[in-house]
């Protein structure tokens, strides 16, 4: 006789093959299988859920003292710039605007060409600027370089001398 025909295997789609597998199994495994990866979804999105809650909770807590550190030393040192700047307006020129100007005409823009213009200054330009009344090098020296100090000191001098080495002397003291 001849061969017998083998059975044709019946292709499963994967719908099946899993309905397969756990109709195979008892059905409290299918359960238990099924519990156990709904809890692990629940699992994780808890987690998920923390970490998103972390990051939220991180970004609305108050600084750290380290934070807060930093920026009291920044704000320090940039106070102590502003005051070294103010300082050091004394050494540098005014704008055109605070110019001294000589009777002359000669023009002074820092307290270096006024000791450089008292070493030549006629004693009657020196005068026309110092004299009982006024005191033109203290007024500018106070309002214009900003050394009232300084201002008080020469204003009670009446030589081109005196004045002089008590500027030096204070910018010497003062800077040096």
């Amino acid at each position: 006789m001849g061969k017998r025909a083998k059975p044709a295997k019946r292709l499963f789609t994967k719908k099946e093959k899993s309905k397969k597998t756990l109709a195979n199994k008892p059905i409290a495994n299918a359960f238990s299988d099924a519990n156990s990866a709904v809890a692990s979804s629940i699992d994780t999105s808890r987690t998920n859920l923390k970490t998103e809650e972390l990051l939220i909770v991180s970004s609305a807590e108050p600084k750290k003292p380290e934070m807060k550190a930093e920026e009291d030393i920044k704000k320090i040192n940039a106070e102590a710039q502003n005051e070294i700047k103010q300082e050091l307006r004394i050494l540098k020129d005014v704008s055109p605007n605070e110019y001294f100007i000589l009777a002359t005409g000669a023009p002074l823009k820092n307290i270096k060409e006024l000791v450089d213009a008292l070493d030549y200054m006629d004693q009657g330009v020196f005068e026309y600027h110092v004299n009982s009344e006024k005191n033109d090098f203290a007024e500018w020296i106070r309002w214009s370089l900003n050394e009232q100090e300084l201002a008080d000191t020469i204003r009670e001098l009446s030589t081109i001398k005196e004045t002089q080495n008590t500027i030096m002397k204070h910018l010497v003291r003062k800077y040096l």
